[in-house]
């Protein structure tokens, strides 16, 4: 038997949209308690990372279902940019595939990203869940592998630069 595999080989995903998606599925939580999904898309005459992009559909969702209209982005979707996937959200569950997610996206060939949040973990930071969807076999893959990496570029505040100077690091004492 041989094993299938899958490499992702995109550019990465901006944090910067990674973000404001997450922003986007807990503001439509608080407004109506539900899920939401959004289409990624994909300009490849746009250099690297800059060519994600994300378009919002015409929706009705439930707590646990997101039914959107395809063709409300018709009129929206960049010429050059191709459909490449989708992101939608589960309020208050972990981030993981359903079954009703498995069959939403077993004909529709690309990256799918679950956002998942729960109070009582981690005090609700979103978890992820991402697969590849290639002619029916599903691959799951990391976010460090398909999201840009976080780089903390603020300089630090100069009063704890100066709390590190009263830390200093000791061998520790072998009786």
């Amino acid at each position: 038997a041989v094993e299938q595999t899958a490499e992702y080989t995109m550019p990465y995903i901006p944090r910067s949209i990674v973000d404001k998606l997450d922003e986007f599925f807990r503001l439509v939580d608080a407004q109506h308690h539900t899920e939401s999904i959004v289409i990624l898309t994909y300009d490849p005459t746009k250099e690297g990372s800059d060519g994600w992009g994300v378009l919002v559909p015409e929706q009705q969702n439930t707590s646990v279902h997101c039914k959107y209209d395809a063709d409300s982005i018709v009129g929206i979707k960049p010429d050059d940019a191709m459909i490449v996937g989708s992101v939608h959200s589960h309020p208050d569950m972990p981030a993981n595939a359903s079954g009703t997610d498995h069959n939403d996206q077993a004909d529709f060939d690309g990256i799918h990203i679950t956002y998942g949040w729960q109070k009582a973990v981690n005090n609700g930071t979103t978890q992820y869940h991402i697969e590849l969807q290639m002619g029916g076999s599903s691959f799951t893959l990391k976010p460090e592998d398909v999201f840009e990496p976080l780089f903390v570029s603020k300089s630090p505040d100069p009063e704890v630069v100066e709390w590190t100077q009263k830390v200093k690091k000791v061998q520790p004492l072998y009786t």
